[in-house]
């Protein structure tokens, strides 16, 4: 850098490595504690096979009552100010899709899940946050070997 381009950036101003950011937002611990209290039905099949091989299709739906957690939150919208954060949560969205797969998984027993789609939903009904995880993914088969034969 040349001594002109240095002096200019001085000039200029150093460029700001920390903001300011108003408002609320969620504890770091807010994700694990309504992933502790939230309840999880599941329900998928494997379909039949399409181009690329079996396909599952299901959806994993979290309910989560908000009502014992309702005194830890301020203001009258709350319930609708979680889903907004919960939306934009990166750990909370990652959780979910990690449960999905998981009970997808336990019902493609003969078999793995390769890549999934997944599509979220949040909603609030009376005092209950619905999450519902739509999964779609090919399943990729065992090789026989793999499988377990009992021999060894």
């Amino acid at each position: 850098m040349s001594y002109m381009e240095l002096k200019k950036m001085k000039k200029a101003g150093l460029p700001r490595l920390i903001r300011t950011q108003h408002g609320i937002g969620l504890t770091h611990i807010a994700d694990e504690v309504l992933l502790h209290h939230s309840s999880v039905i599941s329900e998928g099949t494997v379909a039949a096979e399409l181009e690329h091989g079996p396909v599952y299709s299901g959806s994993t739906m979290l309910t989560i009552d908000l009502h014992p957690l309702q005194e830890q939150f301020r203001g009258s919208d709350w319930p609708q100010q979680l889903v907004r954060h919960l939306e934009h949560s990166i750990y909370f969205r990652l959780a979910v899709m990690r449960l999905a797969r998981r009970e997808a998984e336990q019902r493609c027993l003969n078999g793995l899940l390769g890549e999934l789609k997944t599509e979220l939903e949040f909603t609030i009904e009376r005092e209950t946050l619905l999450v519902d995880i739509d999964v779609l993914g090919c399943v990729q088969r065992l090789p026989v070997e793999d499988a377990g034969s009992g021999e060894n």
